[in-house]
Parts: structure tokens; C-alpha cells; sequence
């Protein structure tokens, strides 16, 4: 198409002016107007690379923001799972009664906590029972003596049933 119109003249239209190009300034023009075109296509392959270097990095940013809830949930699950096997294997065990269990509040409250609470106040109750039955291994559920604490007045053996090191 170049050469076709290299053939014919130009008519060029400038500021209401109608001129007719010659032939030598036809390369230089033809040279303006090619450069103009590379010039808006880079810009706009640039504009749309970066569009899609943009759409890119947002997907990129919810794929993983995706994968970490799915994460988080694939936690939960198996947690869940975990409680239903204790569930059916403590129901396995109530099967005589015609009801279902029923736990209070403060036990349904408690389930609601989150695991590592859960945890936490568990470690507690344990550490205070051990500390309490510490404190209070001096008050005998009966009244005879070897359930009472002492010692073995021969070898100091704190525990009743133990063997004797002195003979």
C-alpha cells in the first residue's frame, strides 16, 4: 500500500489548507507516521503488559490468600473429625438410655473456646488438682492408719506397701 500511494501524491491536510506532498518528502513522513504507530503500539503494549502484570499479582494475591483459608480449614476439619470420633466412641458407650446427653452451660460454653484455650485451662485444672491433693493428702478418706501418710520407723520407707531395706 506504501508504493500505491508513493504513486499518486499525497493531499495533506494542514490547518484547513489542502497541499499537494512531493515525492521526496513522502519518505520522511511515511518515516514520522511509522515511528508515531511503533511509538502508540509499545506504549500500548506497555500499558497492557502492565495491565496484565496488575491482573496477575491480584489473582496471585487472593490464590494465596485462598489457599491460607483453605489451610485453616482443612485445620478445623480434621479437629472436628477428631471431636465426632470421641463423640461416637463416648456415645457407643450410652446406648442403654433412650435420651441423649445433655451438657450444661459452663460444658458448652467450654467447647466453644478455641483449642489452644481449651488447652491451656486443661494444663490448669491438672496443675491444681495435683496441688491440692498435695495440700491435702493429710485428710484420710478412711479412718485406718496405712491410708493415712507416714513412714516406716525401720527404714523410713514412705510407702506402706514397700518392702523392707533393712533386714
Amino acid at each position: 500500500m506504501f508504493w500505491k500511494i508513493l504513486f499518486f501524491q499525497l493531499i495533506q491536510l494542514n490547518q484547513g489548507q489542502v497541499q499537494l506532498l512531493e515525492t521526496s518528502n513522502f519518505e520522511t513522513l511515511h518515516s514520522q507516521i511509522e515511528k508515531e504507530i511503533m511509538e502508540q503500539t509499545d506504549d500500548q503494549v506497555k500499558h497492557d503488559l502492565e495491565n496484565v502484570e496488575n491482573g496477575i499479582t491480584n489473582f496471585q494475591e487472593k490464590y494465596f490468600e485462598v489457599v491460607g483459608l483453605l489451610k485453616k480449614r482443612e485445620e478445623e476439619i480434621l479437629e472436628l473429625k477428631k471431636e465426632l470420633q470421641n463423640f461416637k466412641a463416648v456415645s457407643n458407650l450410652t446406648q442403654t438410655h433412650k435420651g441423649e446427653w445433655k451438657c450444661d452451660k459452663l460444658v458448652q460454653d467450654f467447647f466453644l473456646l478455641d483449642n489452644e484455650v481449651k488447652e491451656n485451662l486443661r494444663k490448669e485444672k491438672n496443675r491444681r488438682i495435683t496441688l491440692m491433693m498435695k495440700e491435702l493428702e493429710w485428710i484420710v478418706d478412711t479412718d485406718d492408719p496405712i491410708q493415712g501418710k507416714g513412714e516406716w520407723s525401720c527404714c523410713k520407707n514412705q510407702t506402706y506397701q514397700s518392702e523392707c531395706t533393712k533386714l
